[in-house]
């Protein structure tokens, strides 16, 4: 005699039960894993910002070994490029006028040119394209508190990195901004640019960081920059600073495209001797 037990009848085979509950719980892993409003994305704006002004005002003053590689090129050929190894220095210097705000100057001590040693003291050589003040100023430019109010940002996308869960924020200079300019090939103009940043999302601190200019001299078709951040130990206290900055210009009648690209290592805090002469 067989004795069969038959279970409750819930209304929903047992299959499909379970199959509903991986989507669920897969589906709330999703969800948790975005940015999923307005208000997440203020919030994520805020924390970088936050992130950013302390990088502006605990930043002690600092060297980096920098080796800068700049060309020239047509049609896929490289017609220039110069080498350019040198010591960076970094300099917070405060604002009379506002005690609160800072601003970041550099200076280079060149090493060596196209791989032969420079003499102590040699000028810094000209370049087939020099992007000034890189360091600090993309970032500033698009995630200092002040400056936030200039733009609008966009969440587009998330994914998972090497490291955890990136998100990646569009945004653009608003029509109407006269606060924010920038310098393109001497020229100083209103900044009007769109641009994409990939943010940690645990940290929100920046990886990268991409502008691109719409407000061009008219000899210029195209003005492109990324910035690569990361962990760099100075003193005791870890920053979050630029490790390799890429400037790329595209002239509109020669076709001919200019090309910056800087990358920092070694970074210390910078310390001054003083000598007391007799």
């Amino acid at each position: 005699m067989r004795l069969f037990i038959r279970a409750p009848y819930n209304g929903m085979p047992m299959y499909r039960t379970r199959l509903a509950a991986v989507v669920l719980w897969a589906f709330s892993q999703f969800l948790l894993s975005l940015p999923t409003s307005a208000q997440s994305l203020d919030a994520l704006l805020g924390d970088v910002s936050r992130n950013v002004k302390e990088f502006q005002e605990t930043l002690p003053d600092f060297v980096c070994n920098e080796r800068i590689t700049s060309t020239e090129s047509a049609d896929g050929r490289v017609i220039k490029e110069r080498v350019v190894e040198s010591v960076f220095t970094g300099v917070q210097r405060s604002n009379v006028e506002n005690r609160f705000r800072f601003a970041f100057t550099e200076s280079r001590e060149v090493l060596a040119i196209d791989g032969k040693a420079a003499p102590k003291g040699t000028a810094f050589p000209k370049l087939p394209y020099r992007f000034a003040v890189g360091f600090s100023s993309l970032l500033i430019t698009t995630f200092a508190p002040e400056n936030l109010r200039y733009h609008n940002y966009s969440i587009a996308d998330t994914y998972k990195s090497a490291t955890g869960t990136a998100v990646l924020v569009q945004f653009a200079t608003k029509d109407d901004q006269q606060a924010l300019r920038t310098m393109i090939q001497g020229t100083r103009l209103f900044a009007k640019d769109v641009g994409a940043v990939w943010i940690d999302l645990a940290s929100s601190k920046v990886l990268r960081l991409q502008r691109q200019a719409l407000n061009l001299p008219p000899g210029f078709s195209r003005s492109m920059t990324t910035a690569d951040y990361g962990p760099v130990t100075i003193g005791e206290q870890q920053f979050w600073m630029p490790i390799k900055i890429k400037a790329e210009v595209t002239e509109r009648n020669s076709r001919a495209t200019v090309t910056y690209i800087a990358e920092y290592s070694d970074c210390r805090k910078f310390t001054a001797e003083i000598k007391l002469l007799p």
